[in-house]
């Protein structure tokens, strides 16, 4: 049984890119590009920027991010369509909206105190708001292909 690819590896394979033709491009050795590949080794930052710019995969960065021992502060990474996108993110908004959370949130945070009597509605207003920048970094990372109209709209 094939091992799982690692992120690296997939948005390169997905890229089109041999390992020796993209640690060519990279300015890096096959050896180098295949220890981040198999996990042996962690790939920097800005060489994860490269990688990304290289296989035109801005989410590879955000999903490096993610695997760092920090990444647990930033919303998992769900792959939508744009359409799909969209329209949950204004679903979202406008639920947020019509159950007039901002006002309320307000209310609670001006004297700077969280009591236990705000707490839970504290924390399902968070909730929500997790949800939303969730769904907005689904959102900026919708494939390029998608942001374009197809060919066969022009025919």
């Amino acid at each position: 049984m094939k091992p799982s690819r690692n992120i690296y590896q997939a948005a390169r394979e997905s890229a089109g890119l041999t390992q020796e033709a993209a640690a060519d491009k990279l300015y890096i050795s096959t050896e180098s590009l295949r220890m981040y590949e198999t996990g042996r080794r962690r790939p920097s930052d800005e060489m994860v920027v490269m990688m990304a710019d290289l296989y035109r995969d801005t989410a590879l960065v955000y999903q490096h991010l993610k695997s760092s021992p920090a990444g647990n502060v930033l919303p998992e990474l769900v792959e939508r369509s744009l359409p799909e996108c969209a329209m949950r993110l204004f679903r979202l908004l406008h639920q947020f909206a019509r159950e007039e959370r901002v006002e309320t949130l307000l209310e609670i945070a001006e004297d700077g105190v969280i009591d236990t009597q705000e707490r839970p509605v504290y924390d399902r207003i968070m909730a929500e708001l997790r949800e939303i920048v969730s769904i907005a970094v689904c959102l900026s990372f919708v494939p390029e292909y998608e942001k374009t109209p197809h060919q066969s709209a022009n025919r």
